[in-house]
């Protein structure tokens, strides 16, 4: 072989090569889909007051907190607690829509209940007060989680029967 041809196949090898490493070494674009994730979770409780009666004033409050990745630019947190086998929205300072910061992280204090559910949200969602499930049809909500309350519920007492 000719050096001519040894060089042209030396740097087409090196190009090649470059091009392999570099293909190799780039990130990959993000396809997963959004999710979120809970980092802090308060206490189990029953409430024994009507979410829909009496504001968060009257309830024992916590801090919620979690991350959400994929999340874009607009989108929101929607958080509810379980309370008496109903979902309450969880307002933070009378919004209904939590931020999130621009490294994913979210935090709420949010009144205590028996289960937590965080909604990563499109800009357009409106959340209802109440629900009986947190499970949504709108096409709004792009992610959920569910966590249990830290703990069991405490027991109550059984109510006492009096007689006159």
């Amino acid at each position: 072989m000719s050096r001519p041809h040894i060089v042209a196949h030396t740097a087409t090898f090196s190009v090649l090569l470059v091009y392999f490493v570099l293909t190799g070494c780039h990130s990959s674009p993000k396809n997963s889909s959004p999710t979120v994730a809970f980092s802090k979770v308060p206490a189990a409780q029953e409430s024994h007051y009507r979410i829909d009666i009496i504001e968060d004033g009257d309830y024992k409050r916590d801090i919620l907190e979690g991350r959400a990745t994929g999340a874009r630019a607009g989108q929101r947190i929607v958080l509810y607690a379980k309370t008496d086998g109903r979902w309450g929205l969880c307002r933070q300072s009378g919004q209904p829509l939590t931020n999130i910061e621009s490294d994913g992280r979210w935090k709420a204090s949010v009144h205590l209940g028996i289960q937590y559910a965080a909604l990563l949200v499109d800009p357009p969602y409106n959340p209802p007060q109440q629900t009986e499930s947190y499970r949504s049809s709108a096409t709004a909500v792009v992610a959920l989680a569910v966590v249990n309350g830290e703990g069991p519920a405490p027991v109550l007492p059984s109510p006492k029967l009096l007689n006159f």
